[in-house]
């Protein structure tokens, strides 16, 4: 990119790196404002590097919890992938915008997101990826309470990744599994996957999976009525926390702990075991997990008999859970602000994208405007066999002279209004009109077959008979019109500047235009290539004329297309 002295793309780059590096050195934060600082530079950039740079700041505001900001930036990169048919991409961007709405608390949308991402990885056959997604979705299942089909789904992924990926890479599903197994009373499988866990992590002491299965086969002993085991694994499981700096997790096995004796008969040990939970995490912002102890210590409080000290128990409690109402009261109103603000801005994004797509459909060929909607800037091509089409108005100009402007503007709309409903309905395409002149073409795809090509000459010559029979049959009978038609090859393209416009150029339209201007009033006059074509077609009557002479050509043989036997429907809208 440097030899190429593309600045603007090297500069997008190093900053997409950079605020990379201050992710991991200041967090989320400090990323998300460095590549915002340059969001002004993103649409000029081309279409995978925008992509890229409204990637990385979506997932950036999105861990940052600027939701609705982050919601934006992953459409709008979703959006250019869609364009440009990048499916992959466009998948993957489709779970990140699933994984927004389960943040903002919509968790039906965020499964649809999902499934779709799942079921297109899927068709595109990237397996590890999507077994990825399938646990996602698993998780997002669970979320609404559908935990026999995220257990359904999350064993379907754990057991294909087993093939897959080592061990370590799918531990945590392994153990989102067993809870899930466990919720439904499926003991001995839960049973069998923590166990499964301790005997793939030995090697690894200070792994946190070995603390979660601990937990887990402490709960289900607990639940077996095994005392001893179940405190057995839960210290082991206190330990290792503490080891790794996991405090919350430590308080939380306490309590767990004390629940425990509590169950197997140790009251007094229980209560002094969780009063020093509750205590300790009354020192910390663990909030929930104080509200959580504090609920169950001030009811084994009062079935001790201990009113006094279950009564500040309970209004430490209730000052803390009015605290979270509040805080969670808030986050309700700025998680509906954002969702409302996420669809207002998908609405509008959606509009003007199709806005823009209709303006450009309607000045260009279909398949050049949506390369110009995928950010191609300059299109440039080879079309080996192409119908081209010339059509004057005969005596426009001494028509005009007796006429004012707006006379004159409205007889050209009329006029050529109608010729383009003829043109489309013959799938065929407008290039341009300039002055009283019109040009159309029919076969601008590359590479198409001969018949197609052939086809598509046969579908222009239809088109300018119809151009002839439109002005006898309108109110414009006054004047007439001049077609000519050649074919064959052409480069075509769109010049990038202040306006866009597809048109052709080569040898094929300058003798295309030469067939009009030698052509007579409401006749239409061909080449011979063309003629060979229609020849054997009782549609068509093919009428040889003098030679003319065509600049840069010499003479030329050229022949009169009238009608034939018969006249042929135009295309249904289908299939136009």
């Amino acid at each position: 990119r440097v030899d190429a002295e593309h600045e603007l793309e090297l500069y997008l780059i190093h900053v997409i790196t950079d605020a990379r590096l201050l992710t991991f050195e200041k967090g989320a934060g400090a990323g998300m404002q460095r590549l915002a600082a340059v969001e002004h530079l993103f649409d000029t950039a081309p279409p995978v590097l925008r992509m890229a740079a409204h990637w990385r700041l979506g997932l950036l505001c999105r861990v940052a919890g600027h939701l609705a900001e982050a919601f934006n930036h992953l459409s709008a990169a979703r959006e250019i992938a869609i364009v440009n048919t990048w499916e992959y991409d466009a998948a993957l961007l489709t779970s990140e915008v699933g994984a927004v709405y389960l943040e903002t608390g919509d968790p039906v949308k965020a499964i649809a997101h999902l499934e779709e991402t799942y079921q297109e990885l899927t068709r595109l056959g990237d397996d590890q990826y999507s077994d990825l997604i399938l646990m996602n979705l698993a998780l997002a299942h669970g979320r609404v309470g559908e935990t026999a089909t995220a257990e359904t789904l999350m064993d379907e992924a754990v057991k294909r990744q087993r093939v897959l990926a080592p061990f370590k890479k799918i531990v945590g599903a392994m153990l989102n599994l067993a809870a899930m197994k466990k919720r439904l009373g499926k003991i001995d499988e839960a049973n069998a996957i923590y166990e499964e866990v301790l005997q793939h992590t030995e090697d690894d002491p200070l792994n946190i999976a070995r603390a979660r299965a601990f937990i887990g086969l402490g709960s289900i002993c607990n639940e077996n009525g095994d005392h001893g085991a179940a405190l057995s694994y839960l210290d082991n499981a206190r330990a290792l926390a503490m080891e790794l700096g996991q405090t919350v997790m430590a308080l939380d096995i306490d309590a767990k702990r004390a629940d425990v004796h509590r169950e197997h008969g140790n009251k007094q040990q229980a209560v002094e075991i969780l009063r020093t939970t509750f205590a300790e995490l009354g020192k910390h912002t663990y909030t929930t997990y104080t509200i959580d102890a504090g609920s169950v210590l001030e009811r084994w409080l009062v079935e001790d008999g201990l009113q006094h000290e279950a009564y500040s128990v309970l209004k430490i409690c209730s000052d803390l859970q009015r605290h979270v109402y509040k805080k969670e009261s808030e986050r309700a109103l700025q998680l509906s602000a954002v969702r409302q603000t996420m669809e207002a801005e998908r609405r509008s994004l959606s509009l003007r994208e199709e806005e823009r797509r209709t303006l450009l459909h309607q000045v260009l060929p279909l398949p050049i405007a949506d390369r110009i909607m995928a950010g191609e800037r300059r299109i440039a091509e080879q079309i080996d066999m192409v119908g081209i089409l010339f059509a004057d108005i005969v005596g426009f100009t001494h028509y005009s002279a007796g006429k004012t402007p707006r006379e004159v503007l409205e007889f050209l709309e009329d006029l050529f209004h109608a010729v383009d409903d003829v043109v489309t309905s013959h799938g065929c395409e407008k290039i341009k009109s300039i002055g009283d002149s019109y040009m159309a073409t029919s076969g601008t795809s590359v590479n198409q077959q001969s018949t197609e090509q052939e086809e598509a000459i046969i579908r222009l010559a239809r088109c300018g008979l119809d151009m002839l029979d439109l002005l006898q049959s309108s109110r414009h009978t006054h004047v007439q019109l001049r077609v000519g038609m050649h074919a064959g090859p052409v480069v075509a393209g769109v010049m990038s500047g202040m306006r866009l416009a597809y048109d052709m150029w080569g040898d094929t339209v300058n003798v295309a235009s030469r067939m009009e201007s030698t052509s007579e009033p409401g006749r239409l006059q061909t080449s011979a290539i063309v003629a060979d074509l229609l020849r054997p077609m009782a549609e068509f009557r093919i009428t040889p004329r003098d030679a003319i002479n065509v600049k840069g050509r010499g003479a030329m043989e050229t022949y009169w297309v009238e009608r034939g036997i018969r006249k042929p429907h135009p295309l249904a809208p289908s299939q136009v």
